[in-house]
């Protein structure tokens, strides 16, 4: 890694090599049994590069076209930062959304359980117990693993899909902390599919082509975020898109990539004046709100933030803020419409009276 100043950050490379040691490490030994194969079938999103790429918003894509061909999904993650400790935590039996709150449940899985309130939701950091607990006691007939690939060694699965960002699909071309890696990029070749998220933004021909090459054999799909309006973060009263063209705003974002935040907002016309970044994941507290509603106030801006972001602000005072939330929806992009067909033709394999509700 070649830092500022023009040096080869020899430290970083030392670490980067070690955590590589260890992680190579760790896959041999989880490689020691055969994986748990479930006694439904399970589709796992993941992706290899640490910061977001997308997962949710494919996982929740996934859910609703599951369900529109005649199948009854369950979602479970990790529930990455949540305060809940409790080894299991059921955050939506699929009647009416989200029955715990945001902190117990770690945000994504609480704006999953809010879009997809009819679908069950568990978060653990033991795939295989939640996965018996969905199935056992909700019934459901087939399971979407947020952010499971880095657990393929752990729990079977019939479709497994790695993101790639197209702002930095190579991750620096090293694992942490030298790179954005998890693990070294061969390792997609595991992987049945390969998605390109905010493709609409960064995506050129030469990268489609360069990552076609590398993950040749692999089915290969290009996506992005469709902005599709603003809803105030107070209410959740809507406006269309056309609201922020011309529009003083400050971006306040705690997210994995705040510059495709700003980029998209720049692209709808919006006037982005200043830029609040926390670290991912994070918790926003009162303070976190006045200091955004007085940098609002002395740039004579309005508030835009996530869906994620907003989820987090549950505990503060919305009142005092006058904020804005940019509503996205995944959407492939070519083959146009491509992925539900590769979708049904993987479905079409997994005959549900083959499973008999048994653990294979």
């Amino acid at each position: 890694m070649i830092g500022r100043n023009g040096k080869v950050n020899y430290l970083l490379l030392l670490l980067s090599w070690l955590y590589g040691a260890v992680i190579a490490l760790r896959r041999l030994w989880l490689r020691r049994k055969a994986p748990v194969a479930l006694a439904v079938p399970v589709i796992s999103v993941g992706n290899i590069t640490v910061g977001g790429t997308g997962k949710t918003e494919l996982t929740a894509y996934l859910c609703q076209e599951l369900q529109q061909l005649g199948w009854k999904p369950g979602i479970i993650s990790r529930g990455y930062r949540r305060k809940n400790r409790e080894a299991v935590v059921v955050v939506s039996r699929g009647e009416d959304g989200p029955i715990v709150n945001v902190k117990d449940a770690g945000d994504e899985p609480y704006l999953l359980a809010t879009r997809l309130p009819d679908v069950p939701i568990v978060v653990s950091k033991d795939r295989i117990t939640a996965g018996r607990l969905a199935t056992q006691q909700f019934g459901c007939d087939v399971l979407v693993l947020d952010d499971g690939f880095q657990r393929r060694y752990q729990v079977a699965r019939d479709l497994d899909v790695v993101l790639l960002d197209a702002a930095d699909p190579f991750g620096g071309s090293a694992v942490l902390p030298a790179g954005r890696l998890r693990e070294p990029l061969a390792l997609v070749k595991e992987a049945d599919c390969v998605v390109l998220t905010r493709a609409d933004q960064f995506a050129t021909p030469g990268l489609i082509a360069r990552i076609e090459k590398q993950f040749s054999g692999k089915s290969f799909f290009t996506a992005g975020h469709t902005p599709q309006s603003v809803s105030l973060l107070r209410d959740s009263s809507r406006q269309p898109l056309e609201y922020l063209q011309n529009r003083r705003v400050l971006a306040v974002s705690g997210i994995g990539r705040p510059e495709s935040f700003v980029r998209t907002l720049e692209k709808l016309g919006a006037q982005v004046v200043g830029q609040i970044k926390f670290p991912d994941h994070h918790w926003y507290s009162e303070a976190d709100c006045l200091r955004a509603q007085q940098q609002a106030k002395q740039l004579q801006a309005e508030v835009v933030m996530t869906t994620k972001d907003a989820v987090r602000f549950e505990n503060c005072d919305k009142t005092r803020l006058l904020g804005w939330v940019l509503e996205v929806r995944f959407e492939f992009l070519t083959p146009v419409n491509g992925f539900r067909p590769y979708l049904q033709a993987q479905l079409q394999t997994w005959k549900k009276d083959e499973y008999h509700g048994k653990e294979r």
